[in-house]
């Protein structure tokens, strides 16, 4: 699968970010036995409190856990959120209520 066809593939996902995997291994036909494999653990903090992204070639550094989850989530895993009202693809789940209340063409008074 390509780089391309792996965003498409990850963009007609329309259901909660923590059901995508499930979602992935039936679409994908993924047989029953590759689902044993050890989950992924994100590395713990540096000494001074750093959390880095473990992800193979990528250096980034973030001062919180969650900054960094929200990273290797969009970046490396191509995880998105379809707004429920006008189909806008977002970044992340905190961003839907924004994105409501000033950029849904839906949601916004003509």
């Amino acid at each position: 699968m390509t780089p391309e066809e792996w965003g498409s593939f990850v963009q007609s996902y329309a259901g909660r970010p923590e059901d995508f995997g499930a979602w992935a291994w039936r679409t994908l036909k993924i047989p029953e036995e590759m689902l044993y494999i050890a989950p992924y653990e994100a590395p713990p903090p540096e000494a001074n409190g750093d959390f880095f992204c473990n992800y193979h070639g990528c250096f980034n550094v973030y001062k919180t856990k969650q900054a960094r989850e929200n990273h290797f989530n969009v970046v490396h895993l191509g995880f998105r959120v379809p707004c429920p009202d006008c189909n806008a693809v977002l970044m992340n789940r905190n961003s839907l209520p924004r994105h409501r209340r000033d950029h849904c063409l839906k949601r916004k008074p003509a």
